[in-house]
Order: C-alpha cells, then sequence, then structure tokens
C-alpha cells in the first residue's frame, strides 16, 4: 500500500510552458471557457489544470465523450487521461481512487491490489474474532482458561465478558466498514470508472466495457495466475501501460 500508486513523472518542456502562460493569462482575465472544450477537475480546482474533451459522433448516433491530455498547473506539467491531481501528495496520480488516511497514501493504479488485500485481510481477520468469541461461549469455562480461583478466590469470568464486548463491537466495526470499502472498490473496478471520474461525468453516458468482471479483476490482481493467488502480498507482474498512452486516449502529439 506504501508503494507507487501511480504519480505521473514530471515532465517540461516548451510546449508545456506556453499552455501554462496560456491558463495562467486566462485565469488572470477570469474568461469563461466553454464547457465542450474545457472542463475542471472539481470546483474547488477549477482553475488548476485545463483539458480537452473530443466530441464524436457514433454510427447509433449516440455521441461520445473522450478525454485528452491535459496540463495540471499545480505540477507543471502534461498528464495522461484519467490522472487526477491528489492535493495531499502534491502529485498526478493515475488512475486516483482516493487518498487514504489509514495507510497515509494515495489509491491508484499501481497499488489498488495491495488496498484491496488490506481490506480482504481485515475482513478475514474480523470473521475470525468473532467465530474465536462464539467458540469461547460455546466451550464455557465459569473458572477462566485455568480452570482454577485467583489467590483471592476470584474468577476470571468478570475479565472474559469485558473482553468478549470490547471484541465484538471491534469485530463488527471495522468488519462492516472494510465491508463498505471493499464492495465499493468492486464497483469501481467493474464499472471501470472511478470516484472522482464519476463525479467529473456530470451527466454524460458512461462507455461500458466490453470485458467481463473477472477480466477487469485481473487486470487489478494479476493475469495468468490463479484467483485464490490474488491473496498473497506478493508481486503479480500487474500490466503497466505506458504513462503517456491510454486506451481512451486520443491521438494527441505531447512533445
Amino acid at each position: 500500500m506504501t508503494a507507487d500508486p501511480g504519480i505521473v513523472p514530471i515532465q517540461r518542456n516548451k510546449k508545456v510552458d506556453d499552455k501554462i502562460a496560456e491558463m495562467t493569462r486566462k485565469k488572470t482575465n477570469n474568461q469563461q471557457l466553454s464547457m465542450m472544450e474545457y472542463y475542471s477537475e472539481s470546483d474547488e480546482d477549477s482553475d488548476d489544470y485545463e483539458g480537452r474533451i473530443s466530441r464524436r459522433q457514433l454510427s447509433n448516433g449516440k455521441i461520445e465523450y473522450r478525454e485528452e491530455f491535459s496540463v495540471c498547473l499545480k505540477c507543471q506539467s502534461f498528464r495522461p487521461p484519467r490522472a487526477h491531481h491528489c492535493r495531499i501528495c502534491n502529485r498526478c496520480i493515475r488512475k486516483m481512487d482516493h487518498h487514504c488516511p489509514w495507510v497515509n497514501n494515495c489509491i491508484g493504479e499501481f497499488n489498488q491490489k495491495y488496498f484491496l488485500q488490506f481490506l480482504s485481510y481485515i475482513l478475514i481477520i474480523s470473521i475470525y474474532s468473532i467465530f474465536i468469541i462464539i467458540i469461547s461461549w460455546v466451550y464455557h469455562d465459569e473458572f477462566g482458561s485455568t480452570g482454577t480461583f485467583g489467590p483471592y478466590g476470584e474468577s476470571g469470568h468478570h475479565a472474559k465478558v469485558l473482553h468478549t464486548i470490547f471484541l465484538s463491537m471491534e469485530s463488527v466495526l471495522f468488519g462492516m466498514f472494510v465491508l463498505a470499502v471493499s464492495c465499493d472498490q468492486l464497483q469501481a473496478i467493474f464499472n471501470d470508472e472511478t470516484p472522482i471520474e464519476m463525479l467529473q461525468r456530470r451527466g454524460y453516458s458512461r462507455k461500458r466495457n466490453p470485458k467481463t468482471k473477472y477480466q477487469m479483476l485481473e487486470e487489478i490482481c494479476g493475469q495468468n495466475i490463479k484467483w485464490y493467488m490474488w491473496l498473497n502480498p506478493l508481486y503479480t507482474n500487474i500490466k503497466r501501460t505506458d504513462v503517456m498512452y491510454y486506451p481512451k486516449e486520443t491521438n494527441v502529439s505531447v512533445v
């Protein structure tokens, strides 16, 4: 989880400098940009970067919108499609899902598998804790695990009750939390759309990915291996596309 989430390397050249200067002038003059040509990452970051939306009419009459390369004012560099700027990391992250405070790192294209494993481990531990609690009460021992009284004639029953209450609350709360986050992560993977992209879409129809759900999971967790091996926290040669290329990219020259 602390691995590289997919940080976009900073690339500076004359074209980037010219684009940044142009965007700075537009920001100073408060020009209103057409929504069909430019859009912003969010209302708060409306002046942080500028991207183009290409419009193409399909054979069935529908209109398809595709994102092209953009320029990030904060990073002052080109940014490939589906990358977003993180205010905390202060860098652009490929397929950024969110910045997780629990691991103090962004969740992006390169470490999403490890984040899913982290959630799976916590869920398994929570279920195991509940199972241990049930077993301990099925085989209840009034005098505690030793079967004897303490030095003052007390038993371990009260301590066992307190331990059961706190462990049950902790297991249920953490289990429900990671289960909800896991469902959110799986939904994003199956839809091939991060939460940021879902908010950015703003009513546009999403292009359906022809791949199956299993194939989408393979792209995240590793290909050419058995599904039960996905739980191993090992590098599984996840396919990393060139930082300057994405399947959704249109033909745009950036050099």
